[in-house]
């Protein structure tokens, strides 16, 4: 289980996506996608890795980044 102990010195620095992460592989989530950026993220994709280090299902999003979810009962 990863903790907030284990978080590398890079994921300090993203440490809302580093616990976005953290969430979506303890909760089972199939895809993560990192949206709406903090103003001290200037480049998400910078930061992509650190979080697939935890969840590796992660997109980080842009602008028109769109899909399609069908449900799944």
């Amino acid at each position: 289980m990863v903790t907030r102990t284990t978080c590398t010195k890079r994921c300090k620095k993203t440490y809302d996506v580093f616990w976005a992460g953290l969430l979506a592989k303890q909760g089972g989530a199939k895809e993560l996608w990192l949206t709406h950026y903090s103003p001290s993220l200037p480049n998400p994709e910078d930061y992509i890795e650190a979080v697939r280090t935890i969840f590796a299902n992660t997109i980080a999003g842009r602008d028109l980044l769109t899909k399609t979810v069908k449900y799944e009962p």
